[in-house]
């Protein structure tokens, strides 16, 4: 799953000494991908069937939860967009 991958790419990623959030990881160059893929599966109409939409949301916020320093940018936008929704 996307949560387990997210928080794998994190946990192993090289930090800064003095900081705790790395400046990237494995996953950046496709975070932006990921991210706009699961925000169409919440659209989806079939996304209360089998639990997508919730399933789709919860990576989303697994993703947002361990992203790095690089990726801040489509966090923003994310945030945004989920915000609106709301």
């Amino acid at each position: 799953s996307f949560s387990s991958l997210a928080r794998a790419a994190y946990d192993h990623a090289e930090c800064p000494d003095d900081d705790d959030t790395p400046t990237t990881y494995l996953l950046s160059p496709f975070f932006d991908e990921i991210v706009k893929k699961l925000i169409e599966t919440t659209d989806r109409s079939d996304g209360n069937q089998s639990n997508l939409r919730n399933a789709a949301y919860e990576a989303l916020m697994e993703m947002i939860r361990h992203s790095p320093k690089d990726c801040y940018f489509t966090v923003q936008k994310t945030t945004v967009t989920v915000l609106d929704r709301l």
